[in-house]
């Protein structure tokens, strides 16, 4: 018994003591390698950026459990001057969730005494806090990209080919960077 008791400790400790890297992670809305047609004023991908929620010793947490970090929004504008205008949409979400502050854990340390038929208790309660969460105003970026020969964008870890562009219509293909 002891032997178990000294061996799931050293496992927890280590565990504890070992920080899980924290991780950035990304999602598109659009499928990998099929050919998108988008309009002009149209929104051509939109990439929802996560990251690890910290827990109490500065790593990631054991479950997997992300937050938002925010959004990119790409966007087509038609041509200029050959080359095809496409707004790039940034909102940032600044947030100090954890794991402790999603996880809501709350304690209550009290007594009971009874006098009687009736029994009365009193204590404290703690809550856990409250995470902050703030979105910060959008940041828009226009990106030229020759509308003739194509070119390649990288949002985040998307990479995002534009095989053609005229006044009207943009065509792209998204596929997944191989660096990630």
């Amino acid at each position: 018994m002891n032997k178990f008791v000294f061996w799931t400790t050293v496992g927890v400790m280590t565990a504890i003591s070992t920080p899980i890297l924290a991780r950035d992670s990304s999602k598109i809305n659009r499928p990998i390698n099929v050919e998108i047609v988008s309009s002009i004023g149209d929104g051509m991908v939109r990439v929802e950026l996560r990251e690890s929620l910290p827990n109490a010793f500065g790593g990631a947490d054991i479950f997997g459990r992300k937050r938002n970090r925010g959004m990119v929004f790409l966007s087509y504008f038609g041509l200029r001057d050959g080359k095809a205008v496409i707004r790039r949409r940034t909102v940032d979400i600044m947030s100090d969730e954890t794991t402790v502050s999603r996880g809501g854990l709350s304690t209550f340390n009290g007594t009971a005494t009874q006098s009687g038929g009736t029994v009365s208790v009193s204590g404290i309660s703690t809550r856990a806090p409250q995470s902050n969460v703030v979105t910060l105003p959008p940041d828009t970026v226009e990106i030229y990209v020759d509308a003739v020969k194509g070119g390649v964008l990288t949002v985040e870890d998307q990479i995002i080919d534009v095989l053609a562009a005229d006044e009207n219509i943009i065509r792209f293909k998204v596929r997944s960077n191989p660096k990630k």
